[in-house]
C-alpha cells in the first residue's frame, strides 16, 4: 500500500506519542522534546517541526527538526516520503542528524552532503534497571553520587568544554564556552546532572540527556584526564541510575563510540547490552535544508 507524508500539527500529538513509545530506544530525544514542548515550531528549547509518514491513516515514520537545527529521524518506514518535505519546509538551518544509524546515513546520502565535521556511528546499549550491576566502590561507600548544584557551575563548565572538544571536536572558543555555560545553567536545576565524589572531591560527571516513559538516556559522561582508568565513569553512571530507579525509572539507553572499547566494557559491566546502531552527523557549516542538492 502507498504511503503519504505531511507536516504534523498539535492534533497529531497522541498518535505521535504512541508511535515514538513503540520505538522508544531510538526515540528518547524525540519523546523528551515532545513531552517538554508539544508540537510547536519555534526557537525555544525542545520546540521543532515534525513530519510523519502514514499508511491508511496509521503513522509509520517521523522526522523532527528542532530549535537548535538538529534533524532526528525515527522512521523505519516512509523516510523517502518525508525527506522531500523536510527539504521544502524546514524553517531553520540544519546543523546535523542524530538517530538510528541506517536512517541517519540515508538522509545524509539523500541530501548529498560531501563533508561532515563529525560522522560517528555508535553502538546503542539498553539496560533494564533491575539488572543494574553496582560497582563495589559505590556499593561500599568509597564513592558517592549526588546531584550537581549551582555552586558546581564554574568547574562543570570547564569539564563540559573539554568533553565537547573530545566528543564533538568543538574548539575551545567564546561560542563553545557560551554554550557550555548555558547548558550547565539549564541542566543543574533540571535534576538531571550528577557528580561522582571520592572523599568529597568531584572526580566525574554524568547526566540524562533525555527522559520519558520511565526511561533515561545517559549522556555527558566525563572523567578528567588525571582521574581516568579508575572506574569513575561506570560508577557515576551507576549512581545516577540508582537515584533514578528510586524515582520509578525502569530502563536506560545510551550510545558510545565504536572505538571507545574501554567505555563499552564499562557499560557492559553494569549490565548494558548492545541492541543496535546509533548515528550522529554534524555539519561544518549550518545549511538550510532547501539548499541541499537533491537527486
Amino acid at each position: 500500500m502507498s504511503l503519504a507524508a505531511r507536516i504534523l500539527t498539535p492534533s497529531d500529538e497522541p498518535q505521535l506519542r504512541e508511535f515514538l513509545l513503540a520505538h522508544r530506544d531510538v526515540s528518547l530525544f524525540l519523546l523528551n522534546n515532545l513531552q517538554s514542548s508539544g508540537i510547536v515550531a519555534g526557537n525555544l528549547p525542545y520546540q521543532g517541526q515534525y513530519w510523519g509518514a502514514f499508511e491508511q491513516g496509521r503513522m509509520v515514520g517521523v522526522v523532527a527538526h528542532y530549535w537548535q537545527g538538529m534533524v532526528l529521524p525515527s522512521a523505519p518506514r516512509g523516510l523517502e516520503h518525508i525527506a522531500p518535505l523536510l527539504a521544502e519546509q524546514a524553517d531553520r538551518p540544519v546543523q546535523g542528524i542524530i538517530g538510528d544509524r541506517a536512517q541517519v546515513d540515508w538522509l545524509g546520502d539523500y541530501f548529498q552532503v560531501q563533508r561532515w565535521r563529525m560522522d560517528n556511528p555508535e553502538p546503542l546499549y539498553t539496560l533494564d534497571l533491575q539488572q543494574l550491576q553496582v560497582p563495589t566502590a559505590l556499593r561500599d561507600g568509597e564513592l558517592s553520587v549526588r546531584l550537581a548544584t549551582p555552586a558546581d557551575e564554574d568547574w562543570l563548565v570547564e569539564w563540559r568544554i573539554v568533553y565537547a572538544g573530545e566528543t564533538m571536536a568543538e574548539p575551545d572558543n567564546a561560542e563553545t564556552r557560551r554554550r557550555a555555560r548555558a547548558l550547565m545553567q539549564q541542566e543543574i536545576p533540571s535534576g538531571h546532572l550528577f557528580v561522582l565524589c571520592r572523599s568529597g572531591e568531584p572526580v566525574a560527571m554524568s547526566g540524562f540527556n533525555a527522559q520519558a516513559a520511565q526511561t533515561v538516556q545517559i549522556g555527558g559522561v566525563f572523567t578528567p584526564q588525571e582521574q581516568r582508568g579508575r572506574g569513575y565513569g561506570r560508577a557515576v553512571v551507576a549512581g545516577s541510575l540508582l537515584l533514578a530507579r528510586e524515582q520509578g525509572v525502569q530502563r536506560s539507553v545510551l550510545f558510545t563510540g565504536h572505538d571507545n572499547i574501554a567505555a563499552q566494557r564499562a557499560y557492559e559491566s553494569l549490565g548494558y547490552q548492545r541492541s543496535g546502531e546509533f548515528g550522529m552527523k554534524l555539519l561544518d557549516e549550518p545549511l538550510f535544508a532547501e539548499r541541499f542538492p537533491t537527486p
